[in-house]
């Protein structure tokens, strides 16, 4: 069942019978449709999570995000066809693919990240409009009270276990790792180094097509940001974990485009050990109250006790390897 709001937008924009309205799995925050017609392709319909203490414009976001890959000829992305502010809602174009799986990364498919990265960053002129990323920071402070927010956030959860977690492990591994961080010479980050971010990347966020070729989805956080939280970001990332053998290449190419590399380089090694507290926050927020709202929505049965167990495991992990 859709909304009538939802169904009127359908029949505003799109020329078509609707066979078919099929409800799709798999998003964390949204209600994702896959809309069938008689007579031509699928198409698919996203409406987007909105609550009164996450005001991300999450619609905004990710179509003028698609709306500027597109345009500079990327075709490795859905394409952007219609939007409705009223009913918080786009359609886009419907990809075939299937989702990765952590046996399918190669160095074929971390090239395709890379790729895709630098060409959003290679045409910086059209994105001058983009909105900045969702939690965007552009120096080191930012980066340190961006995280300090979630952790005091999560304190807020009433859960006993996690609390005991919080106060007997990720609290004093966070305050070992700031420190360490505040006495440390700053790197600033130079303007013309900022990145044009999908935020949230990684392979969890990305399909594969039969020509091994892969489509990426899922903007609602990107926009402008530091390119160090970009790296940061695909790394910790625990859905479809990423071999730290590809950390290396990974993190030099990604910054390539930059006229101060070796700064930015700096930047990810410095706050790699941070980036792991922020993910830690994030599996853990289906304890909060707008998680579990999200989810709700989302229509995602969440198993609490098993992110539990990956927020241990991320902390525990020895991360020496970075440099």
């Amino acid at each position: 069942m859709i909304d009538e709001d939802i169904r009127s937008f359908i029949k505003s924009t799109v020329p078509y019978p609707l066979l078919s309205c099929e409800p799709l799995t798999g998003g964390a925050n949204n209600r994702v449709y896959k809309l069938n017609f008689s007579d031509r392709n699928s198409l698919i319909l996203k409406r987007y999570f909105q609550h009164p203490q996450d005001l991300r414009k999450r619609l905004f976001s990710e179509y003028s995000f698609l709306q500027y890959a597109w345009n500079i000829g990327l075709r490795c992305i859905p394409q952007p066809l219609y939007s409705d502010e009223k009913a918080n809602a786009a359609i886009y174009s419907f990809i075939i693919g299937k989702p990765v799986e952590k046996m399918h990364i190669s160095d074929l498919l971390i090239q395709q990240t890379i790729n895709f990265f630098l060409a959003l960053n290679n045409s910086n002129d059209q994105g001058k409009t983009l909105p900045i990323a969702s939690e965007a920071c552009f120096s080191i402070d930012e980066h340190l009270r961006t995280i300090e927010k979630r952790v005091k956030t999560l304190l807020s959860c009433e859960h006993p276990t996690v609390i005991e977690f919080l106060q007997h492990q990720l609290l004093p591994a966070w305050e070992k790792i700031r420190k360490t961080i505040e006495q440390t010479a700053d790197c600033p980050l130079f303007e013309q180094e900022q990145c044009i971010s999908p935020s949230d990347f990684g392979f969890h966020n990305a399909l594969l097509q039969e020509n091994n070729q892969l489509a990426f989805i899922d903007f609602e956080y990107a926009g402008w940001d530091d390119p160090a939280k970009t790296v940061c970001d695909f790394f910790c990332q625990p859905r479809i974990p990423v071999s730290r053998s590809f950390f290396h290449t990974t993190s030099h190419q990604f910054v390539s485009f930059c006229s101060h590399p070796e700064n930015v380089l700096q930047r990810i090694n410095l706050l790699f050990p941070a980036y792991r507290i922020k993910w830690c926050c994030i599996i853990l927020n289906c304890f909060l109250p707008i998680g579990q709202t999200r989810r709700c929505f989302a229509r995602l049965d969440e198993q609490n006790e098993e992110q539990l167990k990956k927020a241990k495991e991320m902390l525990a992990e020895d991360f020496s390897w970075r440099t």
